[in-house]
């Protein structure tokens, strides 16, 4: 899957939401005026908002992600990055979900079939975050 065809995954099915989760784009953000590095993705729904990443390449954050990755955890701000196997895991569709819900109200996932157990395991329990070290 490329990251054209995720992105358009994620923004449709933002907008299926009743209400419509809100969702900016950010095409690359070293062509836009300002730090470079912004992540891909803004997503607002009625209760919360997320900063989201997409990596559908294997490859790995740039210096100048690192720093806005680090900028928005340190200022409170939902951030992580998304990868195809989260769509397919129903991961990502749970957290567009969750952004109308009431703090406190969970959201499981759309689709459990991720080939790793362990890695849902944490992912659910750390409400889709990556953890690091």
């Amino acid at each position: 899957m490329t990251e054209a065809e995720l992105i358009k995954l994620v923004i449709d099915f933002a907008h299926e939401q009743q209400p419509a989760v809100f969702a900016l784009h950010f095409p690359d953000s070293r062509r836009i005026q300002g730090d470079p590095g912004l992540p891909d993705l803004l997503l607002l729904g009625e209760y919360r908002l997320i900063w989201r990443e997409l990596k559908c390449d294997g490859t790995e954050l740039r210096r100048d992600q690192r720093a806005w990755r680090w900028r928005l955890e340190s200022a409170g701000q939902d951030y992580a990055e998304w990868v195809p196997g989260d769509w397919r895991s129903g991961q990502i569709q749970a957290e567009i979900i969750g952004l109308n819900r009431p703090p406190g109200q969970d959201v499981t996932a759309v689709a459990d079939d991720d080939a790793d157990p362990e890695r849902m395991f944490f992912r659910a329990l750390y409400g889709g975050k990556r953890v690091r070290g």
